[in-house]
Formats: C-alpha cells, structure tokens, sequence
C-alpha cells in the first residue's frame, strides 16, 4: 500500500506538543508494512510550522525513515494551477494550497488515494485527478 504524507501529519509527527503527536506517531506503526510519499512542498511547509529544532528533526526522520521523498514535475505546473481553479473556497476560503495539489498530482502518478493528514475538511473536498475522493486514513476513523 502507498501511503502519502501531508504537511499537518509531518507536524503532528515531529512536534511532541502537537494535539495529534501521540497519533501520528502510532499511525506509522499500524501501517508500518506500508510505502510511505512525501513531496519537497510538503517537507518545506512543515518547517514554516516548526521551530529550528524541529526542523532539524524533521529532516533527520525524513533521512532516517527511509520513505519516497518526491518532487513535483514542472511539466504539471499548468495543471496543477488550473487544478487550483476547481477548489476556491478550501483551506478557510483562501483557496486550495501548493502543497495539497503536489499531493493531488503525486497521487495521481503513484494510483493512490490514501492519505495520512489532520487536514479533515480539505482532503475530505478534494479529488484524484480521475475523480477519486481521497481515504484519509486515522485512528479515530
């Protein structure tokens, strides 16, 4: 199973004073046997949120994990924008975020729409390029 990361979890998981660390933290060994995705947008909107030290540690994990880190295609930078378009109203009103379409697109190219993220309300609007809803995947689901 391919499993992709959003900024919120990689917050979740690396701040100790996180509402969701606690969470995030046996999410990874529940699905342990799992592949796990992440894009560079996601890990750079993470460190906005995360003080030095912890974005020291973020990229430590990220190193010592092991998981897929990816990049986004420049190819699909147009389509991610008109992408955008679809979704004005998400994220409080301000409209869909770079790092949530990367995942959209990385999705798309690894044939999942599984999700670890905190994000309930964006993840639960957006679709897959080909118009599958998203399974974010919780412990309290």
């Amino acid at each position: 199973m391919d499993i992709l990361l959003d900024t919120g979890f990689l917050v979740a998981l690396i701040a100790k004073d996180s509402q969701h660390h606690d969470t995030a933290v046996m999410m990874l060994k529940k699905y342990g046997h799992a592949n796990f995705h992440t894009l560079w947008e996601c890990v750079t909107e993470a460190g906005h949120f995360l003080n030095n030290q912890g974005r020291q540690s973020l990229l430590g994990w990220l190193a010592d994990y092991g998981l897929n880190l990816h990049s986004s295609r420049a190819e699909d930078l147009k389509d991610m924008a008109a992408y955008m378009k679809k979704y004005p109203n998400v994220s409080r009103g301000k409209g869909a975020d770079i790092a949530d379409v990367a995942l959209v697109f990385l999705a798309s190219r690894l044939k999942s729409s599984h999700i670890f993220t905190v994000d309930r309300t964006d993840f639960d609007v957006y679709r897959t390029k080909a118009g599958k809803p998203f399974t974010r995947l919780w412990l309290e689901d």
